[in-house]
């Protein structure tokens, strides 16, 4: 990633892709500026159009059309609006020890209500939770099944691993033996 996408040069190529979204920004909070007796949200503006603008271009390589980048947008809604009800009912739970009967004593979430947004006295807001949230499963699911998937690569490639792994699984659960042996013959014939 810092390599391909965040080196000085790619950095420059995507000097107009920057400089599109900024110009968006800009007219986007003008418009919010008069339709709101010049109130604005520069973080929600900022963050969700304009850095998302750039980041679909730089992983993408095209500007996404308006009308697509509204649907990934209630795609994120949908997602925030069905994982907020799950946050508060953990967030509930933990407020009031043994009212839920199916909550176990700690979790991730539990560490993100702790949290506090930096200069601030509160906590990160639903959606940022969501969006942790999201990291945690995606990056735990990714990591545990390539980590599977190299361990398995690793005793093909290493047929005598794999055989000492066998006779050690043996060994700790020995009715395995028996009925592996015998499919074992019954392959090699």
């Amino acid at each position: 990633m810092v390599q391909n996408m965040l080196s000085s040069t790619r950095l420059r190529e995507f000097r107009t892709v920057r400089d599109n979204a900024m110009e968006k920004l800009i007219n986007r909070l003008r418009t919010e500026a008069e339709n709101n007796n010049g109130v604005v949200f520069v973080r929600k503006d900022a963050r969700f159009a304009t850095t998302f603008c750039i980041l679909v271009a730089m992983c993408f390589g095209f500007d996404m059309e308006e009308h697509k980048r509204k649907r990934v947008l209630q795609v994120r809604k949908e997602q925030v609006d069905f994982i907020v009800p799950l946050i508060e009912q953990r967030r509930k739970a933990i407020e009031n020890l043994g009212s839920d009967k199916i909550a176990i004593t700690f979790s991730y979430l539990d560490t993100l209500f702790d949290l506090k947004v930096e200069g601030g006295k509160s906590g990160p807001l639903n959606d940022e939770v969501v969006f942790l949230y999201s990291k945690f499963l995606n990056g735990g699911t990714d990591t545990t099944a390539t980590a599977v998937e190299w361990g398995i690569a690793q005793l093909i490639a290493n047929p005598e691993v794999q055989e000492k792994l066998y006779r050690e699984i043996n060994e700790c659960v020995g009715w395995w033996d028996l009925r592996l042996e015998r499919e074992r013959r019954v392959v090699t014939g």
